[in-house]
């Protein structure tokens, strides 16, 4: 009598323990990003001031995988546990797979915006720099989507590293691959050649530092995730790298992911600077969930459809 009023004791215990924790929900946002570029001196009427690009996306959270509907129809599914990425097409039911450090390094925008902010030279790097705004701060504090949300500031600068020399005389590495000026103050920093004094190499210590090439300001509200059921490390990566879209477009989007919660706006300006207008003009891109759902989702929503087959294989 005594084991079997234990059992039953610990059995209901254990229910009762089970009843007790909170459920963790999955997640669906609604996400707006809009795409603003001009000139410094552009305003109102200003033609060099370009209309902002808006669109809409929706992201689903369950576990550790993401599923997102792009504007245009485009499916993406995110396989966090693997961190591979499955791209679908719906006109030929095929998909395509790739890492998600390969898409992440993949600016968001079209090739023709790509190539017109890409360097001409050298690989950029981001020095990120993400701080909580003070409590008793303006605006510290945001209701967004129905939620909560903290202020964090954001600050970005962008380096460009050099591949070779500097302009020291004698400096070596300098012009154009096989080749190049010689030596002395016209060697620089394109890759290849070699100076007079030397095969290559060289240069000041500023330059192979890198030189500065733009600067970038914003903030991001974040809200708490602890009541949904993601269970990896920077869940929101995707969301986030919407808004970093910059040559060091990877490194920014881990920073801004790193944020503990959910984000729900994100809004980042690249200051102008001297040089080409493609690298000078201003641009602002802004992220901001509209609506967040904690409704039950089904598996198959993220799971691959089965008429679909992996482009470039052979058809079964």
């Amino acid at each position: 009598m005594t084991k079997q009023f234990l059992a039953a004791t610990l059995l209901s215990g254990s229910l009762l323990t089970v009843l007790s924790q909170p459920s963790r929900a999955d997640l669906r946002l609604t996400v707006e990003r809009r795409v603003a570029s001009g000139q410094p001196e552009s305003g109102p009427n200003d033609s060099t001031a370009l209309a902002p690009v808006v669109s809409s996306r929706t992201f689903y959270f369950k576990g550790n995988r993401v599923r997102e509907e792009g504007p245009d129809g485009a499916v993406t599914l995110y396989d966090r546990s693997s961190n591979k990425v499955y791209t679908l097409n719906a006109g030929d039911r095929t998909y395509r797979v790739a890492s998600l450090k390969d898409v992440l390094d993949q600016p968001e925008d079209s090739p023709v915006e790509q190539s017109a902010r890409r360097p001409a030279f050298g690989s950029v790097s981001a020095d990120v720099g993400i701080r909580a705004a003070e409590k008793d701060a303006i605006d510290a504090v945001r209701q967004i989507a129905g939620r909560e949300a903290k202020r964090f500031d954001v600050t970005v600068t962008l380096r460009r590293e050099s591949q070779g020399g500097g302009f020291q005389r004698g400096g070596g590495g300098g012009g154009y691959p096989g080749g190049g000026f010689p030596g002395g103050r016209r060697g620089g920093r394109f890759p290849g050649g070699g100076g007079r004094r030397s095969p290559g190499g060289g240069g000041s210590e500023s330059d192979r530092r890198g030189t500065g090439m733009g600067q970038i300001e914003g903030e991001m509200f974040v809200a708490d995730n602890a009541d949904t059921s993601i269970k990896v490390k920077e869940p929101f990566l995707p969301v986030c790298a919407l808004a970093a879209d910059i040559p060091a477009r990877s490194a920014l989007a881990h920073k801004l992911a790193g944020v503990k919660g959910i984000p729900l706006y994100i809004q980042l300006e690249r200051k102008a600077t001297a040089g080409p207008a493609s690298d000078s003009a201003m641009r602002t891109i802004t992220v901001e969930v509209k609506s967040v759902s904690t409704d039950t989702l089904q598996d198959s929503l993220f799971a691959l459809p089965e008429s679909y087959r992996q482009a470039d294989s052979t058809p079964r």
